[in-house]
């Protein structure tokens, strides 16, 4: 619920690159993504567990090539 709140107070469309910092299962992420078509998305979570979630859901949302995924200090 709280992610839909906050999709609602994305109001500069013009974004072409976005970061979550602890993306946890990407939902914000996703929202971004679906919201912003031309942004490019970066998601960072550094528990394994949580990574290989949000991984499924991007993928499940047919998102792969519009949100990248990277775990802890992979960034960069």
């Amino acid at each position: 619920m709280a992610a839909l709140l906050l999709e609602n107070f994305i109001s500069d469309k013009r974004l072409l690159k976005g970061i979550e910092l602890g993306t946890g299962s990407g939902i914000i992420s996703i929202l971004l993504a679906q919201r912003l078509k031309e942004a490019e998305i970066v998601a960072v979570e550094i528990q394994q567990s949580l990574a290989k979630r949000a991984r499924r859901n991007v993928n499940m949302n047919g998102l792969d090539g519009k949100v990248e995924l990277s775990i802890g200090s992979e960034v960069g």
